[in-house]
C-alpha cells in the first residue's frame, strides 16, 4: 500500500550518511542527511543512500527538562594597548577625508 511505501521510504533515510565516497560514509557514520539532498553535507562530501549507519543513533534519547548551561568562559582580558597608543589608531593620512 501506499503507507507502506511512504513508512519504508522514510525508515531507510536513516539510513542516508554524508562520505567523500560510499565506504567513507558508511565507516564514519558521522554526517546524517536524512532528506537525501547534498545540502546537508560539508562542502566535498555527497549524501549516500543505505549505509550500515543508523540516524537514529544521533538522536538524543529525550529531551531535558532544563536547557543546557552556557560554557565557562575565561573573563575578558585587559588590552595591550594604552590609551595613548588607542588615540593614535584614530588618525589616518590622505588627499582627502574619503581617502583616509
Amino acid at each position: 500500500t501506499v503507507d507502506n511505501q511512504n513508512n519504508e521510504r522514510h525508515l531507510s533515510s536513516y539510513h542516508n550518511f554524508c562520505g567523500v565516497g560510499f565506504q567513507d560514509a558508511s565507516t564514519s557514520c558521522k554526517y546524517p542527511c536524512p532528506s537525501g539532498s547534498i545540502d546537508e553535507c560539508p562542502p566535498g562530501m555527497l549524501c549516500y543512500f543505505n549505509t550500515q549507519c543508523d540516524f537514529k543513533d544521533h538522536l538524543d534519547s529525550r529531551p531535558t527538562r532544563n536547557p543546557s548551561p552556557f560554557p565557562k568562559s575565561k573573563a575578558p582580558t585587559v588590552s595591550p594597548l594604552s590609551s595613548e597608543d588607542l588615540a593614535k589608531l584614530s588618525f589616518f593620512c590622505g588627499k582627502d577625508w574619503s581617502d583616509a
